[in-house]
């Protein structure tokens, strides 16, 4: 039985959205369509009924794709968007994509288009029913007041990786490359070399403020402790950082534990990365009867445990122990390594609800 499928066609009296249109027919669906070429007409096709998908033509004679996903945007619409090209640049994809659009697909790649299609509706199915949610939570005004400072966050942390941190990577690249590839004199070979260093400083700290900015997301514990790992492994390529979850029974911790115990193995790393000299890193979360474990061991050069006490970080960290009503150990010695094990009763997680992403692993 065919499935029944209202298409917006936006297009220019070429020949091209009849072979899409085709294509979709021999799918296996009941096209409801309607094909517009102004954006005036295409705004009154909006209003006239719902439609299940958009389908743009890359090049339009009378507007811009730019100009139609502006209006879909406009109208809050939550459909799939997607355009179709026969021939496009990489810069015109990525632009359309950042834009709105679920989805680029070239003349020759008509085969995709269904399964675009469907992956579309579903995900503005599974956006709903999270709004619909959302919506049911912000019953006072201090919990909207938190999703509005959250949202903020989120929008300072895409914009900071998106644009800021892209153009500081790109600049310490083109400089590497030019120092390598020029005799260039400009500036002294040391002065060069601060330069350099300097940069990479400043895009590991924008990496480190973007992954703080993120803790304030809705992340159960394992995707959060994800995040760490991807974090250090960018800020330090030649250390080897491994996550394993082993024996896990507890669900999606509260949103202020996830903070605190990611803050404390974020601290680890940050001591591991400045101070252990190491070449390995394994970050262990299990679970026993007595509640929660999460062991960060690695194979540096150890220290002797009474040089350790009084600092601030470790003071930060037994104190964000002391509140989720935990405790923090830490054993090492000269060339044996570090292991630094935090426990959190069973009390504190008993109540949590069931987390699918520590399941899945």
């Amino acid at each position: 039985m065919d499935r029944e499928l209202g298409v917006l066609v936006v297009a220019g009296p070429s020949g091209d959205s009849g072979l899409v249109l085709d294509h979709l027919h021999r799918a296996g669906y009941h096209l409801l369509c309607e094909r517009v070429d102004t954006l005036a007409a295409m705004d009154e096709a909006l209003s006239a009924r719902t439609w299940d998908v958009i389908i743009a033509m890359y090049h339009l004679p009378a507007f811009s794709v730019g100009d139609a996903l502006e209006l879909v945007r406009q109208r809050q619409l939550n459909l799939p968007f997607i355009v179709v090209a026969r021939t496009v640049t990489v810069q015109g994809v990525v632009a359309v994509i950042k834009a709105g659009a679920h989805d680029c697909i070239m003349m020759d790649e008509l085969h995709r288009l269904a399964a675009s299609i469907e992956r579309g509706r579903r995900d503005g199915r599974t956006q709903q029913a999270y709004r619909s949610a959302e919506r049911s939570r912000h019953t006072d005004s201090k919990q909207a007041e938190r999703e509005i400072r959250d949202a903020e966050r989120r929008r300072i942390a895409r914009d900071l990786h998106d644009v800021v941190l892209q153009d500081l990577v790109w600049a310490l690249q083109s400089l590497q490359v030019h120092t390598q590839l020029t005799a260039y004199q400009a500036w002294p070979g040391a002065q060069q070399d601060q330069v350099i260093a300097t940069l990479r400083h400043v895009v590991q700290g924008l990496r480190n403020a973007i992954y703080n900015l993120r803790l304030g997301e809705d992340l159960s514990l394992v995707q959060s402790l994800e995040g760490l790992v991807a974090l250090h492994r960018q800020l330090a390529p030649d250390l080897a950082i491994r996550l394993a979850v082993e024996d896990v029974a507890f669900g999606i911790l509260p949103a202020a534990t996830v903070v605190e115990v990611s803050r404390i193995v974020h601290e680890t790393l940050v001591n591991v990365r400045r101070h252990a000299a190491a070449q390995h890193v394994q970050i262990t979360l299990w679970s026993d009867a007595q509640g929660l474990c999460v062991d960060v061991v690695d194979d540096g050069r150890g220290f002797d445990m009474e040089t350790i006490w009084g600092g601030v970080g470790l003071a930060a960290m037994h104190e964000r122990a002391d509140a989720l009503d935990g405790q923090l150990s830490i054993f090492s010695a000269r060339g044996m390594g570090t292991q630094v094990q935090l426990r959190i009763p069973r009390s504190v997680v008993q109540e949590a609800t069931p987390d699918l992403s520590a399941l899945a692993r």
